[in-house]
């Protein structure tokens, strides 16, 4: 019986990650067509600056909230509406037009941080080249968020409430399991 209800889990989950790999293809596609995205010859993604502006002056709240997301292929909905709530809207766009330009030119490459190694019985950090690592279009947001005077402290604020939501989160789910076993 236990076997049947993993194979069935296992199941479920696969539908569920190639329902998802489906969707992010309509959605691609969809801002393909409406030319906020395009693939040049390479196949690297270029996004159409001025035809996002377009779309973002027309919408605002949590329509423009999401269509940022999709643009962005970004999950982190509340802390992109605490930064438009908290900072406004001529703000996120503003970084938010800053990121794709980035993007358009190549993006950013993750920091490299020292991750621990044993080696000969002894524990050392290292650092590992990363050179082929981008952040993704929602990472460079955010660093500019973070990076930028403006912003910097505001950012830390929200980003310490998201933390802290997404511990408790992790708490909870860890006693769920505690439970059904």
């Amino acid at each position: 019986m236990e076997k049947i209800e993993k194979d069935i889990k296992i199941n479920e989950d696969l539908i569920e990650d190639q329902l998802s790999n489906l969707t992010s293809k309509v959605i691609n596609k969809s801002l393909e067509i409406k030319g906020i995205k395009k693939y040049n010859l390479t196949g690297e993604l270029i996004y159409n600056i001025d035809n996002i502006k377009e779309e973002c002056n027309k919408r605002e709240g949590a329509n423009l909230i999401q269509f940022i997301m999709l643009i962005l292929n970004e999950e982190k909905d509340e802390l992109l509406i605490r930064i438009y709530e908290t900072l406004g809207k001529d703000f996120l766009l503003n970084k938010l037009y800053e990121a794709l330009q980035i993007e358009n030119n190549g993006g950013a490459i993750k920091k490299s941080l020292p991750k621990k190694k044993i080696e000969n019985g002894e524990e050392i950090f290292v650092i590992e080249d990363n050179d082929n690592e981008r952040k993704t279009p929602g990472g460079v947001l955010f660093t500019l968020f973070k990076n930028d005077q403006e912003s910097r402290l505001i950012y830390k604020e929200i980003t310490k409430k998201e933390n802290k939501s997404r511990t408790q989160r992790k708490k909870a789910y860890k006693m769920f399991k505690k439970l059904a076993l």
